[in-house]
């Protein structure tokens, strides 16, 4: 929007590609989040189940 305010096209462009790339980047690190926290609850149920079938006593 600052580069079309200011008549500046190329400038718009070019920023406008630069906040799509950030997005995209965003959008990658958001995804290897959610894959690093669904091999935690993984472990984390594999735990659990480990613990519930171990005999008591």
């Amino acid at each position: 929007m600052l580069g079309l305010f200011l008549e500046q096209q190329r400038l718009a462009e070019v920023l406008f590609g630069l906040s799509l790339l950030l997005l995209v980047g965003s959008l990658l690190v958001s995804l290897y989040e959610i894959a690093i926290s669904t091999r935690v609850i993984e472990a984390e149920l594999a735990d659990i189940d480990a613990k519930c079938r171990r005999p008591k006593g």
